[in-house]
């Protein structure tokens, strides 16, 4: 079940309101988590133990490791708490690639069967969540939650279930106990899920169904010009099919009266990789920084050392998107960026050079990651990238052919992944601007509605990973 879909819009959520705030305020984590349950059964019901086994390992595990008086044994439990969850991803996500890949040095014949499972939806994000949650109690920046229904629903809290934003115990752990809403909050988070759908529905679903044509026609049969505003096209769809789903999962959580933080700041703007990591999936970036790079050493030690340490985490972050050879060279990318960018001084003599010229570098250096990330192989990478910059050109040309609500949504795409609407959107209660803001929210409402009943292209990008 996702955000976008009837099912979500017109059942799920409409019950899920009613029955939260009909409740009395001590029945409503209860009616969270039931709901959550029911969310993530719903779309996985095989995988619904999986999952309920995993608050139940991660609940234990943290209250032993909280009562521990020795440090050594402290460190054995949270080493195997973190393994056994990194286990659960290992098996579902990776263990197909890597068998996949041991296969291609066995000799003919010896080859080791894959298991070909299916993998659970949204276990990269619950997985992390679950990882941040054993780590703050073992640095003692959090007591170990004793109640494992409040731990459930922390883990499984369905406006970010499926793809995020993480969540990071310290962060949401106290809101559990003491959360609140009121009609101005609960309007302010309505008004940000519309927005999120609108981005969905009538902004990344309608550019992707110009985008799959694009990836539908062999790159030698393209002009160089329309090679790069293919890739630009899907660069604008994934920025607003993700955007989307964190401004429905905030709207959500503060519709029930929880802060989910904020996942995306403009990236399109940025005139640095470095600058971009610190606007794109914001809880992604925050979740490798303070777990993984600065356990790593971080920037601590030389200048060798920090490039390494920035290339280990970026590489994991391509595989953390996918388990392939591809994502792996797509994170190793961003990687290499942020390094020459480094050692490089860039960020020193930024101010010598006019903006203009920065982020047309930030916007050459994006679109070849696009790339690497749309395709599902190095070999068909390759062929987009030899078509980009002038190479294997076929003798007869074809044009894509394009609609005229996909132009719309390109001309609004291009202008709103820019803060030209960030003053539309912004909180002034008690204002005609937000009798405004209404206004333009019952109109995306209704539009979404229009389109979702008539479209049958409602991909998710995020939910393989």
């Amino acid at each position: 079940m996702v955000f976008s879909s009837l099912v979500f819009l017109n059942c799920f959520l409409p019950a899920v309101l009613l029955s939260y705030f009909l409740a009395p305020k001590s029945w409503r984590n209860p009616i969270l988590l039931a709901a959550s349950i029911f969310f993530y059964g719903y779309g996985e019901p095989r995988y619904l133990t999986i999952m309920l086994l995993c608050v139940a390992v991660n609940y234990i595990f943290a209250l032993a490791i909280e009562n521990s008086s020795s440090k050594r044994l402290r460190g054995l439990l949270t080493g195997t708490a973190v393994i056994l969850n990194c286990a659960n991803l290992l098996l579902f996500k990776y263990l197909d690639f890597i068998l996949e890949n041991i296969n291609l040095v066995l000799p003919q014949g010896a080859d080791i069967p894959v298991l070909k499972l299916v993998m659970p939806i949204g276990i990269s994000f619950y997985t992390f969540q679950a990882v941040s949650y054993i780590i703050d109690v073992h640095s003692q920046s959090v007591k170990a939650q004793k109640n494992i229904f409040d731990l459930a629903l922390f883990i499984m809290f369905f406006p970010q279930l499926i793809a995020g934003p993480i969540l990071k115990y310290h962060e949401f752990g106290p809101q559990i106990e003491a959360h609140d809403t009121n009609i101005s909050r609960f309007a302010s988070g309505l008004r940000r899920f519309i927005c999120g759908l609108g981005k969905k529905v009538l902004l990344a679903n309608t550019i992707g169904i110009f985008a799959e044509r694009f990836f539908q026609t062999a790159p030698e049969q393209l002009p160089v010009w329309l090679v790069w505003a293919g890739t630009a096209a899907y660069a604008i769809q994934i920025y607003f099919d993700f955007s989307g789903y964190s401004d429905m999962a905030i709207g959500l959580g503060a519709m029930f009266g929880f802060n989910i933080p904020e996942n995306f700041n403009y990236p399109y703007v940025s005139r640095s990789i470095t600058e971009f990591w610190r606007r794109w999936h914001i809880s992604l970036s925050t979740w490798v920084r303070d777990y993984l790079y600065f356990p790593l050493g971080g920037s601590r030690g030389s200048t060798l050392r920090t490039c390494i340490n920035t290339m280990v985490v970026f590489t994991a972050v391509g595989l953390w998107h996918g388990a392939s050879w591809s994502f792996a060279v797509w994170g190793a990318w961003f990687g290499l960026l942020m390094v020459a960018e480094r050692v490089s001084g860039y960020r020193d003599w930024q101010e010598k050079i006019p903006k203009v010229f920065q982020h047309i570098y930030f916007v050459i250096v994006y679109l070849i990651s696009i790339v690497i990330f749309m395709t599902s192989s190095l070999t068909e990478c390759l062929r987009y990238l030899k078509r980009m910059f002038g190479f294997a050109c076929a003798e007869h040309v074809n044009y894509i052919p394009i609609d005229t609500p996909e132009i719309v949504a390109l001309i609004i795409g291009t202008a709103a992944m820019f803060p030209t609407f960030k003053l539309l959107w912004k909180e002034q209660p008690n204002s005609l601007m937000t009798v405004f803001q209404n206004i333009i929210s019952a109109a995306i409402l209704y539009l979404s509605f229009a389109f979702l009943c008539g479209a049958t292209y409602n991909p998710f990008i995020y939910f393989r990973f």
